[in-house]
């Protein structure tokens, strides 16, 4: 919640009840956050690839489409 650690299944059921909303929103927002995170700091070009991904031009940004 503060950057500092993700939330825990028992924090977001802690906060469901807190603001009368569903367990599964406060997860949903802690795994877009971690997925955004993620997207914005790993290194493409150390990832080695695999199948389909060595014939076309892989990036953040156009692997959405396979």
């Amino acid at each position: 919640m503060n950057e500092h650690r993700g939330g825990s299944s028992k924090m977001c059921v802690r906060l469901s009840e807190a603001f009368c909303t569903s367990s599964e929103f406060w997860l949903n927002v802690q795994r877009n956050y971690d997925l955004w995170y993620a997207e914005r700091t790993v290194e493409f070009k150390t990832v080695q690839h695999f199948g389909r991904c060595q014939l076309v031009a892989c990036s953040p940004l156009n692997l959405k489409k396979y």
